[in-house]
């Protein structure tokens, strides 16, 4: 940003009368402010500029707070610029929980705008409490900056000038800071405090410090101060080896209630449980351990063992948080799924060996196959379904979501979904998106317009950076619903544990060392890539991507037809309706056809005609149809014709022939015919 945008951005965070203000002057104010910071960078550690906090925050009873005065005076004018602050110092000896925090300021100058300050906490943390950007021209400053304050300071008129004495022993006014003081809250009040003050245009108005004031008010609700560690014993496994993880979580000294929590601990899919010391306080179905009365100033360990299930050179993190308490914690949030919080403990390790790339199972086709690909078609970029047919074939049906934006990347092409040729020279399906934590996923799903036997195809650029993101991609099958698991093969920047790959090396767009094959060798009608991120990624992963090659091999599906008769006597002259009876002249017998399809594709266009014996006499309207013989209830007329031959099957009877015709019949499925006849 140049130095005019940033005037520019002043003038506009602040609609005052800024007639008085030379772009000179507005333009030193600007640079003032860079050397500032620059001076806060190197003394204090660097802070960030945030937001102006104008949320009122309820001030806590005076009975509790502490005051620290510093009344040694000083100039603020040339001598003090803001890249060679002003320090004061207040020292707390006091050790509590900080609920709020006030800074009192009074001091001369001639024009109050030019005065600049920072509070630093004894840990560092810094709070830019005013501007200094000179564009107030009142005289003077005496005022208390406190959350809850009356307005936001330097906007109570920019000619309105202040007492330089003080006011009752305090500040005449209270005035919300340029950024919050609640920065502060809930770290320990004792060590040395700093206000930097300095003059950002000490060469136009000087005025002098006089005095300022530290208000450090207690926490007085109940709170716990919980904080989890986590480690690993054994840093290099080999597989198949048993390795533990300890989890030690406190609650601070410093604490005012026992609290009850919730540690989650879910184990990663590169290990497998083997027990823990828990007494059944641990739940690995659910990765929960229940901690009951965390006292302050008190830990409780958990053991938990585990198997090492993934492979050579594999780099396996473990995330663990406590997830919920009974008490507020002060300083983090339970369950929120952060990882630099002190609630959050992680550990890694990396199994022994070198890793190679696998090698993918060969695709098996009796009946042959046929190949998407993407050469000669279109997606238009920033969609999310697209519905393609592939000749010989048919439907190949693309839906996309995701719970996180898609990108828009120059290097890739542009606006996400979309084709590129960026990745290995080769067309493919780019998926770019911004995940907003590492638990979201993003799913691609592929419906195919018919049962194949097999597939086989290639996921690109499945791999990792570190603070930036971590590749994990899921790849299910679906066959009438039911899951189909395929057979995973990594790359070398990748490591697979069941139908997962897990990205955990670099791998750039020429190299296919972040390739991962999928290989399905039993039936499917429908493809499911999850695409998110594992253990390994920050807690707000940065942009990310894959791509879907084309050249996805389908095996062609087979049908198999079979089908049987069994006839059933239900009734005779001699027994009548009876389940006793017996196949002699003048008896009714039930038949029953069964048309079965054993194979995976569906059978289209199936006829079946069953010519009747010469001894035996159709009765006319007994044919019904249905999936199976005693489920045959569906009334078929003897024509073929009329809405009920508009249904699953059309069964009519013509000059002795019973003519069955299914128009489809998919693999697995069966169709029943019944009718009835007499014997003679």
């Amino acid at each position: 940003m140049s130095t005019l945008d940033l005037v520019s951005k002043a003038q506009r965070l602040l609609p005052l009368n800024l007639a008085r203000i030379s772009p000179a002057r507005m333009q030193r104010a600007v640079h003032s402010g860079f050397e500032f910071i620059t001076f806060l960078a190197v003394r204090v550690g660097v802070f960030a500029l945030v937001a102006l906090a104008s949320v009122l925050v309820a001030a806590p009873a005076s009975a509790q707070t502490q005051t620290f005065n510093n009344t040694t005076t000083g100039a603020l004018d040339s001598t003090t610029p803001c890249n060679a602050a002003m320090t004061r110092t207040f020292s707390v000896a006091s050790d509590f929980l900080l609920g709020d925090v006030d800074i009192g300021m009074r001091g001369s100058h001639t024009y109050r705008g030019d005065v600049r300050a920072a509070l630093r906490h004894p840990d560092g943390t810094t709070v830019l409490i005013l501007d200094g950007n000179g564009a107030v021209s009142g005289d003077n400053f005496n005022f208390r900056l406190n959350d809850g304050g009356t307005q936001l300071v330097n906007t109570d008129g920019n000619t309105t000038n202040h007492l330089s004495t003080a006011v009752n022993g305090g500040y005449q006014h209270n005035f919300i800071p340029d950024n919050a003081l609640s920065a502060f809250n809930g770290k320990s009040s004792a060590g040395t405090w700093t206000l930097l003050m300095c003059d950002s245009f000490g060469d136009e108005d000087d005025g002098t410090f006089l005095q300022a004031t530290l208000y450090l008010t207690p926490q007085t609700a109940p709170f716990a101060d919980l904080s989890l560690t986590k480690s690993v014993d054994v840093a290099s496994p080999i597989f198949g080896q048993e390795i533990r993880y300890t989890l030690t979580v406190s609650n601070a000294s410093n604490s005012t209630a026992t609290a009850n929590a919730t540690i989650r601990d879910v184990l990663p899919a590169g290990v497998t449980y083997v027990g823990d010391d828990s007494g059944g306080a641990y739940d690995p179905a659910t990765g929960d351990w229940t901690v009951t009365a965390l006292a302050p100033n008190t830990s409780q360990t958990l053991v938990i063992r585990v198997n090492v299930a993934a492979g050579a050179g594999s780099t396996v993190v473990n995330n663990a948080e406590v997830w919920t308490s009974s008490e507020d914690d002060i300083d983090s949030t339970p369950g929120n799924g952060s990882s630099v919080e002190d609630d959050d403990g992680s550990a890694s390790f990396t199994v022994q060996g070198t890793r190679t790339a696998g090698v993918p199972p060969a695709l098996t086709c009796p009946d042959g196959s046929i190949a998407f690909d993407w050469a000669g078609r279109t997606w238009t970029p920033g969609t999310t379904s697209n519905d393609y047919n592939l000749a010989g074939f048919g439907a190949f049906d693309w839906d996309l979501s995701s719970p996180a934006p898609y990108l828009d990347i120059a290097a890739y092409g542009g606006e996400h979904p979309r084709l590129t040729t960026a990745v290995q020279s080769t067309t493919s399906l780019s998926l770019a998106v911004d995940f907003n934590n590492r638990f979201e996923v993003a799913t691609t799903t592929i419906s195919l317009g018919e049962v194949v036997d097999g597939a086989q195809f290639t996921i690109f650029d499945v791999d990792f950076a570190a603070n930036d993101f971590a590749d994990k991609v899921t790849v299910t099958g679906k066959l009438n619903g039911a899951d189909v698991i395929p057979i995973l093969t990594n790359g070398l920047s990748n490591y697979v544990i069941g139908n997962t790959a897990f990205g955990d090396q670099s791998s750039s767009d020429t190299q296919t060392n972040g390739n991962v094959v999928a290989t399905f060798t039993s039936a499917v009608d429908t493809i499911v890539i999850d695409y998110g991120n594992h253990g390994m990624a920050p807690a707000d992963p940065d942009g990310q991507a894959i791509q879907m090659s084309g050249n996805i091999q389908v095996c062609n599906a087979n049908t198999d037809l079979t089908v049987s008769k069994s006839s059933t006597p239900v009734s005779d002259p001699v027994s009548g309706e009876t389940s006793d009876a017996f196949a002699i002249p003048d008896a009714v017998l039930r038949y029953c056809i069964l048309i079965t399809n054993t194979g995976t594709a569906s059978a289209r266009s199936v006829t079946a005609n069953d010519t009747l014996p010469a001894n035996l006499t159709y009765n006319p309207g007994t044919i019904k149809s249905g999936a199976t013989c005693a489920a045959a209830t569906v009334e078929e007329d003897d024509d073929a014709v009329g809405t009920d031959d508009t249904d699953f099957t059309g069964v009519s009877f013509n000059s002795g022939t019973i003519t069955i015709a299914v128009p489809e019949l998919p693999g697995g499925e069966t169709v029943a015919v019944t009718y009835e006849g007499t014997i003679q």
